[in-house]
């Protein structure tokens, strides 16, 4: 009966750690591939990497905040992608054209990349749920504060959320990122930021910065 007791006995402490060998088996792949995963900032545009210009149509126009290239220097350098998520409601309400918005887009991608920063990708909602004209008129999952936009770029860079930030001056980029359950979402004080962290709102940023420089240093790469 010993001998009976002691050889159950090794029976189930083999049966335990093959059931060990199968769940670090299982695991490992998930662990592989989530290492894999991306990582990214997400930026808003207008206030936070250019001057707000309110509906910007001239590339003349175009002038970086404060401290902007160095910022995005020390995010390529470290490995995060630069994805830009930007509201363009003026082409939803016909004050701006498509035309004049990709004109635009275009000068500030080749500005950034004449300073050694690619961008991975820009997207842009022109709709507007009250003012938009036509089909532009219209409730949108990709109008921040929703996390539409958000959401591609990870699907589409297959990114890691919780590898990944998102930077803007008003509290609809903090909402659109806190949608996505991105790892940090920074207010930052230029543009509208200054204003909108003395707001008294359910939103709340992870941390608020100085500017997108002042974001980086101290509270992406910290």
């Amino acid at each position: 009966m010993q001998i009976l007791s002691l050889l159950s006995v090794k029976r189930v402490i083999n049966l335990h750690s093959a059931i060990s060998e199968l769940t670090c088996l299982f695991f490992l792949p998930c662990a592989i591939l989530l290492s894999l995963m991306g990582k990214a900032v997400f930026l808003d545009r207008d206030g936070t990497i250019i001057q707000d210009r309110h509906y910007l149509r001239d590339v003349n126009e175009v002038a970086f905040e404060d401290r902007v290239v160095p910022a995005l220097h020390m995010l390529v350098a470290a490995g995060f992608k630069l994805i830009i998520v930007t509201n363009q409601s003026g082409i939803g309400r016909g004050i701006i054209s498509v035309s004049e918005y990709e004109a635009v887009e275009a000068h500030l991608t080749q500005r950034l990349l004449a300073n050694e920063v690619p961008l991975a990708a820009t997207y842009y909602c022109p709709n507007h749920p009250k003012e938009g004209q036509g089909e532009y008129k219209q409730e949108c999952g990709f109008r921040k504060p929703k996390p539409g936009m958000i959401f591609k770029g990870l699907e589409q860079f297959q990114l890691d959320p919780a590898q990944c930030y998102m930077v803007g001056d008003k509290l609809i980029d903090i909402a659109a990122g806190q949608g996505a359950k991105l790892k940090k979402n920074i207010l930052v004080r230029t543009g509208y930021g200054a204003e909108q962290s003395k707001k008294n709102s359910e939103i709340v940023p992870d941390a608020i910065a100085e500017d997108l420089y002042d974001a980086v240093v101290n509270h992406i790469l910290d």
